[in-house]
């Protein structure tokens, strides 16, 4: 795995546990009258949406760069980075079995992150994208479109149903 992909791992981890410490900080000062809406109007809480919003946009980067099947259960540390800064920033009590489900987490993460995962051939044609809502456009992964040629007859969905292509002349 590159290592400009872990670099940007790392960022989309720590990026997605600072936003959450920033917003829950900024939940904790809002004034209970205060709603939703006025709540994340606080400069504290838009920090906060500011830097989750950021997140997405970096997890987005890095989704295009690596494995779904990589990013998802490695960035999955958050969780875990997310349960310390609960107890560091919070003073949260966090229960025993709630530990051991946070370490099967990074355990998981830790299996995933030495996995080995594929990488993109360059020589490769573009990726296939799923069709649209009409059925036109693009195929569908994994599979081959069998299109007829323009002007061409395509084959009936249902074989039984079809004309036979050869008449009996009697």
């Amino acid at each position: 795995m590159k290592l400009r992909v872990w670099l940007l791992t790392a960022i989309v981890v720590l990026a997605n546990v600072g936003g959450n410490v920033i917003l829950k900080q900024a939940m904790l000062y809002a004034p209970p009258s205060a709603g939703p809406i006025a709540s994340i109007l606080q400069p504290v809480a838009v920090l906060g949406i500011a830097v989750l919003t950021a997140w997405m946009l970096l997890r987005m980067w890095l989704l295009g760069m690596a494995d779904l099947s990589f990013v998802v259960p490695v960035s999955a540390v958050g969780y875990v980075l997310s349960a310390f800064a609960g107890v560091w920033f919070f003073a949260e009590r966090v229960p025993a079995r709630a530990w051991l489900g946070i370490v099967l987490v990074m355990l998981g993460a830790i299996l995933t992150g030495l996995t080995e995962h594929s990488q993109p051939d360059p020589a490769a044609p573009a990726r296939a994208s799923f069709p649209s809502r009409d059925g036109e456009g693009a195929e569908s992964p994994g599979r081959r479109s069998e299109r007829p040629a323009p002007g061409a007859i395509p084959p009936s969905p249902h074989p039984r149903s079809a004309p036979s292509s050869t008449a009996v002349i009697e």
